[in-house]
């Protein structure tokens, strides 16, 4: 006798396919979850969060510390960049147009002008455009006031006006790292200048060579110091490491402070101690930095000059 069986299904969900095994099953269903919220995968399945497109345009003032509102009428004439030539721009609300000459005045009369004039709102010194406020935005990068604008039309006149500039997330964090970069290659020059052109480095960058005791600094002493002003400007550093007018102002400096050049023998001259005449000495001059720019100047005296120092040397 065939004993009858029960059905016990009871639950859709055993109506599915089975699955080849157990690993491919969670595999597979893990592969078809929706992206998590925030981030976005590329075609390998790897995730990533996507950058948010830009909102606003920041504009900072640069030459005014109010911390309350500061208004800025940009009704002026400027550069157009399409052209080349000088055009007049304003702000007005309902103007499709930011030029002057296409703001009709059959279309907005004298009268609603002088209401409608719009401004840059500077709020504790930050003005912050919408991208989708082209207008302001275009008005603001070209007005003479944008200290970036490298298209100004005639000179900056306007008296005791107020000048911003664009703040630039990409530039500011390129110029972050240019000045760290900056700072190692410095760093590194000062740590490995042969002794007599850092003595002559330092002596250009006023580096002293004693202590407040007037205990001479040893040449670890020196090299320490030297670093340490690389570090604090390294764009100074950079700019005159290997610079010849620092080696003959060395030399100057040496000459005189070693009494080898007479600078009182004769109002307006200077003389070798042995009484060899160097040059006259321009009235109103710095006797020091006259010498060393005549030191560094063409000229048969002035190489003459320039041969002696260096056999002082």
């Amino acid at each position: 006798m065939i004993k009858k069986t029960e059905d016990t299904i009871t639950d859709t969900d055993v109506l599915e396919a089975p699955q080849k095994n157990s690993v491919d099953t969670i595999s597979k269903s893990e592969s078809l979850q929706a992206p998590q919220e925030g981030k976005v995968s590329d075609k390998d399945g790897k995730s990533f969060i996507p950058l948010t497109k830009e909102e606003n345009k920041i504009f900072i003032l640069s030459n005014d510390k109010r911390m309350g509102t500061v208004s800025l009428d940009v009704e002026e004439d400027v550069i157009d960049p399409a052209t080349g030539k000088q055009r007049r721009m304003r702000l007005l609300r309902g103007a499709q147009s930011i030029w002057f000459d296409e703001q009709l005045p059959n279309v907005f009369p004298e009268k609603y002008v002088n209401k409608n004039i719009l401004t840059l709102e500077f709020n504790k010194g930050i003005c912050i455009l919408p991208v989708r406020d082209g207008l302001k935005i275009k008005a603001a990068q070209l007005t003479n006031r944008n200290v970036a604008n490298k298209k100004k039309y005639g000179d900056l006149a306007i008296p005791k006006d107020i000048y911003f500039y664009e703040w630039n997330p990409s530039e500011i964090n390129k110029k972050a790292l240019d000045d760290q970069n900056d700072i190692i290659k410095a760093m590194q020059l000062a740590a490995t200048a042969p002794m007599a052109e850092m003595v002559a480095h330092a002596n250009y960058l006023n580096i002293p060579f004693a202590d407040e005791m007037g205990v001479p600094y040893t040449e670890d002493t020196l090299r320490t110091a030297y670093s340490r002003s690389a570090m604090n400007d390294a764009d100074r550093f950079l700019k005159s490491i290997h610079s010849p007018t620092v080696k003959l102002a060395f030399m100057v400096k040496k000459a005189i402070d070693g009494g080898k050049i007479d600078l009182g023998k004769q109002p307006g001259a200077a003389y070798w101690v042995d009484g060899g005449f160097i040059s006259a000495l321009p009235q109103g001059r710095d006797a020091v930095d006259f010498l060393i720019e005549f030191a560094g100047t063409p000229g048969e005296a002035n190489v003459a000059f320039q041969n002696q120092l260096r056999e002082l040397s």
